[in-house]
């Protein structure tokens, strides 16, 4: 009787997946949103909100309904005993814990997926691919808005041609009322922020693999019914598809959006130094040019209600005909619950792939969101939350 009650558990679960339990790591915005959508979407029997600060999880119970649950990330025994209260975990933290935890899902047979962050670490997560299939546990690195949601989409277009020949990500968070000078307000980290716009991106360029720099090939945007907006490099939010698709796709990029003016004035910043991490002497003190920048932004930027655009196109042949092919998404603040726009479009798609790894619907190992998540229930999945993708094909 003994070894017949687990069996029998197993095929409940499996016949029932919504009797399992998820714990959600960090009870910040994105946490805070992943937690309220997987207590009303999710399926599952139990959600925890985590974090190292008991208030804070409490405070997102109360806005949520998920169970607090102190948890300490820095500290091993203290995730263990908090992964063992579930079946699924999605992380919200910074993405350097992200590889230990990782580790630790996989030698608990824990499903896994993160909010990503680091194009390194999430290699360093595919490399555990082997460990994972061995245990039967399904991780997915990367699934937020960009680097994420974005994946997904593009790996459906590419899908859909014959030859993919062009593959544009366009993705801002905006404010709804931009106010001058940068036309911007803080939609996640000012450190994010700024390492994005600083740091080499990766591209595809002929079929193979490139680095550019941050906040180059400007280029003008047009998305109808907004004012004048422009695009430009970033780091991240190609993630993994440059590798994914490389040999396969011609060129392939990722861009920000932003009002028009916005990237010559940050040009301007970091030309007089502001992005420098070395110290500079001021009154006799050392000053770190960048946490300057990262102050001065927090205090001075305006808080504005948020809307966030996206635009994935992918351009070929297929049938021998010339195809467009494109998804499309404005989001905005959600005056209901109060999350804005950035945490709904980075934290509801994450929330999505924990209850696939949940229900089973994603194969066991490490895998990108390009080559592991089904498309059209991801789409599916995200309509039913609010976030509308119309999809549209241009011939030529």
């Amino acid at each position: 009787m003994g070894e017949f009650l687990p069996k029998v558990t197993i095929i409940y679960r499996k016949l029932f997946p919504h009797f399992m339990n998820v714990l959600v790591l960090g009870a910040g915005m994105m946490g805070s949103a992943a937690a309220y959508d997987l207590v009303k979407n999710g399926n599952f029997d139990k959600v925890f909100a985590g974090d190292v600060d008991r208030e804070r999880a409490k405070t997102v119970s109360r806005k949520t309904g998920a169970e607090p649950l102190v948890v300490n990330v820095e500290k091993t025994e203290s995730v263990k005993r908090a992964f063992k209260k579930v079946d699924v975990v999605l992380s919200a933290v910074p993405y350097f814990y992200n590889l230990k935890l990782t580790k630790i899902a996989i030698s608990m047979g824990k499903g896994f997926c993160d909010l990503g962050g680091n194009i390194d670490v999430v290699h360093q997560q595919l490399s555990l691919n082997e460990k994972a299939r061995a245990k039967g546990v399904t991780i997915i690195p990367d699934c937020g808005l960009a680097p994420g949601m974005v994946n997904v989409l593009a790996a459906k277009l590419i899908s859909m041609l014959d030859v993919a020949e062009e593959v544009k990500l366009r993705v801002g968070g905006l404010p709804q009322e931009p106010k001058p000078p940068l036309n911007y307000s803080l939609v996640f980290s000012a450190h994010g922020l700024i390492n994005e716009y600083h740091e080499r991106c990766i591209i595809l360029r002929n079929g193979e693999i490139a680095y550019v720099d941050g906040l180059a090939d400007l280029e003008n945007f047009v998305f109808e019914g907004f004012p004048e907006l422009e695009a430009f490099n970033t780091s991240g939010g190609s993630s993994t598809l440059p590798f994914t698709f490389r040999g396969r796709v011609k060129n392939l990029d990722y861009k920000t959006i932003r009002y028009a003016g916005h990237c010559e004035k940050i040009k301007l910043l970091f030309a007089l130094g502001l992005a420098s991490k070395d110290p500079v002497v001021v009154d006799g003190r050392k000053v770190v040019p960048r946490n300057l920048l990262v102050k001065l932004l927090e205090t001075n930027l305006p808080k504005s209600k948020d809307l966030v655009l996206l635009r994935v196109t992918a351009a070929g042949q297929s049938g021998g005909t010339r195809k467009t092919l494109v998804y499309e998404m404005v989001d905005y603040y959600d005056e209901k619950t109060g999350q804005t726009a950035m945490m709904r479009t980075t934290a509801y798609p994450a929330s999505v792939v924990a209850k696939m790894i949940g229900e089973g619907k994603i194969q066991k190992g490490v895998y990108t969101n390009e080559t592991a998540v089904d498309p059209d229930e991801f789409v599916r999945e995200l309509d039913l939350r609010g976030l509308k993708l119309q999809f549209r094909e241009e011939r030529k």
